[in-house]
């Protein structure tokens, strides 16, 4: 924060962060002046994000037709996430 001698205010980069979001101002200018308050925020940017709270669970997916390994050989049926057996059987 930058103070100026005539009761003017100046933050630069300032970064307010809450539960899930951010807000950044890069120039806010606050002056007072008796009752009277101006307050300028220059180039400001809100960001949110909200995570679930649950995990996602996998389910059964077949995946068939020309699906090759990496070592070149073709799969014929993958079942996902049930067994990694089922997937090296199908390799076999």
């Amino acid at each position: 924060m930058i103070t100026l001698p005539f009761g003017a205010t100046i933050i630069l980069d300032e970064r307010i962060a809450a539960s899930g979001s951010l807000t950044v101002n890069a120039l806010q200018a606050n002056y007072t002046s008796g009752t009277t308050n101006t307050n300028v925020v220059v180039a400001s940017a809100h960001s949110d994000i909200d995570c679930l709270t649950l995990s996602p669970t996998p389910a059964n997916v077949t995946v068939a037709g020309r699906v090759k390994t990496a070592g070149g050989q073709g799969i014929l049926r993958v079942v996902f996430p049930s067994s990694m057996e089922t997937a090296a059987s199908a390799r076999r």
